[in-house]
């Protein structure tokens, strides 16, 4: 449907789809995603994989923009990691990476991604970010900026 109605108007759709599946006793709690040509989201947990220092994991697209290909060729994977209390998830609009600088530079996925590791542990990362955007940006955007944080409980009660 989404190809029929956008792709005879030159039009195109990102989209980002999230599932949080709490923990059991037999089964740890995770994440499961979707992306379809959409900014990656950002995964920053407060323990790294092993191997790394790294706090935060790009969860990115799992198929390619909505409408640009009919139903029968249309495929989109699933992403699947563990979370623990504590972690966050990020989900932005592409106003916030492509954000531009005198010399014409994007913040881009990796300058988000640097706001996000560096941020202080509890501080509310869309706020980060949006500092970090407008600290690199020349003059007002030229597009949207929608920063969303999904932060999972510390604990039961909190």
């Amino acid at each position: 449907f989404t190809c029929a109605a956008l792709s005879p108007q030159s039009m195109f759709a990102t989209a980002f789809c999230l599932r949080i599946t709490p923990g059991t006793r037999a089964q740890p709690a995770h994440i499961n995603w979707a992306g379809a040509g959409h900014p990656p989201a950002y995964l920053r947990t407060h323990a790294p994989q092993p191997g790394t220092t790294d706090p935060v994991r790009l969860l990115d697209s799992t198929a390619p923009m909505l409408g640009v290909l009919d139903a029968d060729l249309f495929t989109c994977d699933e992403g699947t990691l563990p979370v623990s209390p504590g972690d966050a998830i990020v989900a932005l609009t592409d106003g916030a990476i492509e954000a531009t600088d005198h010399a014409g530079n994007q913040l881009g996925i990796e300058g988000v991604r640097a706001a996000i590791a560096a941020a202080d542990p509890g501080a509310p990362l869309p706020d980060t970010i949006a500092a970090a955007v407008e600290a690199h940006q020349r003059g007002p955007s030229n597009d949207d900026t929608l920063i969303v944080e999904i932060a999972l409980a510390q604990n039961a009660t909190g």
